[in-house]
């Protein structure tokens, strides 16, 4: 329970909203005064500004005395809970509570407990992480304009610990039991792959064969009626795996890597937030844009274009969708901790990774070099004769010498890094002498996309981490900018002495797992207005946070430290982050006259 002075109050929001003061119920009356309750709890512990609290709950809606109405609402919230719970700010408000008295912050720690116990026990950990809902999150308060995102999020968190625990019992040998469980999810979520694939798993792990392949028949038709989409190739594999009778698919998968951790995150420097928006407004790209944090984590976004400049690439459409799919590419091995970057034969070439082959042909890139650009095919349409969106894949090998200009906005800060197109690399090299232009500002910096993409995508990148001394504060990351305020959700590889090597996302929420990875793919995608961010690891993507979120996406590739990354100060030693097979693919993209998508 949470104790503050003589209070204990319990809140609950995985189901309708609650509240209790010991075992007895509080009541909290009117659903404005409840979803301020709720906002504040899903910033439990943070001061919440006011101005934030009434554009939440009222939006372009404000009465003229919103500060006053919000005032009224706290005041009996106070009263309501104790002003112990409930704590007033000069710039806002702050609700004290602990884990003990969150369900949400029980659940997700359950979650992160889970990590890599064995499959029964991690599966009992997540089913008790489970059973902590009582509904839909925030059943009662559905209809509050101000909430949706947040519900999103949390039911998007449940549905995939839910599937993180069938995976569990799938590993644990429990594939006939699973079959009735996971046809009922897959007749509420239709459209979810990594369900049908557990569907399909189980079914032929049961010795049903049969009812395998028919399940993964009636997924690519749904797919492709309701999406226009092709199955992923993860399905596409687990099909073939099945007709071959690979033994690889009838026993347990590894176990997952330990369970993310939440944790806080500070501001990034404010002048270089307005320094990036500026550069975008001069571009014409969209317009006057605010770049503003979520959740504590302010953006970061593309600007200072580079002209003139060449690079490979490719852009091409396709009436197959890849927002809900991956390059079925395996990691690169890590390189051992003593080698050099002088040691590396940066003079072989890395195959090209061909994201829209249909579309294209495989001299793609030649074609890029001498000026002439794949032709898109045409818009396809649906049965009903609508329209369906142009299908778009921006990518970049970094075969050539400079930053492409066609694809690529670049920013740079700070002293004493470069940042290098080489060799088959996007290259950051840092030196000893790395320093921010002050003493409280990042160094670093990113390239990102020309062209916005309103609806679903799909981004990847390959990283190597050449020259990654333990502890150095830097953070290799893939982002995606979400309009109109350009909040920047996405993942990052990084190297903190606090918090060691770890993966970590920030999508709704900022998530960390605990790996020492030196070489991998990072990702990002969007469907249907929820974004995920996912890294690769053991040959298997794992998710980290997902979220709710329908701006108009901008997405970058960056290498960056300092204050505003809250991992620490820089090292001091040399510290090399290479990125190859850079793609995103997405519907129907905005793009600036003369960039690549823009054709």
């Amino acid at each position: 329970m949470g104790c503050y002075g003589r209070r204990a109050v319990e809140f609950r929001i995985l189901g309708p909203l609650e509240v209790l003061d010991g075992d007895r119920p509080v009541e909290i009356a009117g659903s404005k005064r409840r979803a301020v309750l709720a906002l504040l709890l899903l910033h439990a512990n943070e001061v919440v500004r006011t101005e934030r609290l009434i554009d939440d709950l009222w939006g372009d809606h404000a009465p003229r005395n919103a500060a006053a109405a919000l005032h009224s609402h706290v005041s009996r919230l106070r009263k309501a809970l104790g002003p112990d719970v409930l704590v007033r700010r000069e710039w806002g408000y702050v609700l004290r509570t602990n884990p003990d008295s969150f369900d949400l912050s029980r659940f997700e720690r359950l979650v992160a407990d889970a990590g890599q116990l064995p499959a029964r026990e991690r599966s009992a950990k997540l089913a008790g992480a489970l059973q902590l809902w009582r509904g839909p999150a925030l059943a009662d308060l559905s209809g509050e304009e101000g909430l949706q995102t947040e519900i999103a999020r949390l039911d998007e968190l449940r549905l995939a610990t839910l599937e993180r625990r069938i995976d569990a019992d799938l590993e644990a040998g429990r594939n006939a039991d699973l079959v009735a469980e996971i046809e009922a999810l897959v007749a509420a979520h239709p459209l979810r792959e990594r369900l049908r694939g557990q569907l399909i798993l189980a079914l032929y792990r049961a010795g049903r064969q049969v009812e395998a392949l028919e399940v993964y028949r009636e997924t690519r038709r749904v797919l492709a009626e309701e999406l226009g989409l092709e199955p992923s190739p993860d399905l596409r594999e687990l099909e073939r795996a099945i007709l071959r009778q690979d033994p690889a698919i009838a026993v347990a998968a590894a176990p997952r890597p330990e369970a993310a951790r939440s944790r806080t995150r500070s501001k990034r420097n404010g002048a270089l937030l307005a320094l990036l928006a500026l550069s975008l407004v001069g571009l014409g790209v969209g317009g006057a844009i605010v770049f503003a944090g979520h959740n504590g984590r302010p953006a970061a976004a593309p600007a200072n274009l580079a002209a003139g400049t060449t690079g490979t690439s490719t852009v091409a459409a396709s009436t197959t969708h890849a927002a809900t799919t991956h390059a079925q590419t395996i990691p690169r091995a890590a390189k051992p901790a003593q080698t050099t970057h002088s040691q590396r034969q940066r003079s072989e070439p890395r195959p090209v990774k061909h994201v829209v082959a249909a579309a294209r042909s495989s001299s793609h890139t030649s074609a890029h070099r001498t000026g002439t650009k794949p032709t898109p095919t045409p818009a396809a349409t649906t049965r009903a004769g609508a329209v369906k969106p142009k299908i778009v894949t921006i990518s970049d090998n970094f075969a050539d010498n400079q930053i492409d200009g066609t694809i690529w906005l670049p920013t740079r800060f700070g002293t004493g890094w470069t940042m290098t197109e080489q060799n088959s690399h996007l290259e950051f090299t840092f030196t000893p002498s790395t320093a921010g232009d002050s003493s409280d500002a990042d160094y670093g910096g990113l390239v990102g996309t020309l062209c916005k993409f309103p609806g679903d995508f799909d981004a990847h990148v390959h990283f190597t981490l050449a020259e990654w001394p333990a502890g150095n504060g830097i953070t290799a990351e893939l982002a995606s900018f979400l309009g109109p305020t350009q909040d920047g959700w996405g993942i990052d590889r990084r190297s903190a002495a606090q918090w060691g090597e770890q993966y970590s996302s920030y999508t709704a929420t900022a998530t960390s797992v605990q790996l020492d990875d030196l070489s991998g793919t990072l990702r990002i995608a969007r469907r249907n207005g929820i974004v995920t961010a996912y890294f690769r690891h053991n040959g298997r993507w794992d998710t980290l946070t997902s979220g709710h979120n329908t701006g108009l996406a901008i997405i970058g590739v960056s290498a960056i430290g300092g204050p505003g990354y809250n991992i620490g100060p820089f090292g001091g030693q040399r510290v090399v982050v290479d990125f190859d097979h850079f793609s995103v693919t997405g519907s129907s993209p905005i793009c600036p006259p003369g960039s690549e998508g823009s054709g």
